[in-house]
């Protein structure tokens, strides 16, 4: 499981929760993007470009389509 880069927490946090990434459990906090508690798990490549080079978040706002992923309930 790759550390957890998130700062010490030195100021109020939703509460954790967990989500499962590939089959990994994963903490993430209530109000937090997936992308910023994905970056924050150290999960930095969230797919592969056509040609196969790696590819993350890189607006964090949820307009271009770097960080788009597949969420299932």
């Amino acid at each position: 499981m790759p550390p957890d880069l998130r700062i010490a927490n030195t100021f109020d946090r939703g509460q954790p929760i967990s989500i499962t990434v590939n089959g990994a459990p994963v903490t993430a906090y209530r109000g937090e993007s997936v992308a910023a508690a994905l970056l924050a798990s150290g999960y930095l490549r969230l797919r592969s470009s056509p040609k196969g080079g790696a590819r993350g978040a890189f607006c964090f706002m949820g307009v271009c389509q770097e960080c788009t992923v597949e969420l299932i309930k």
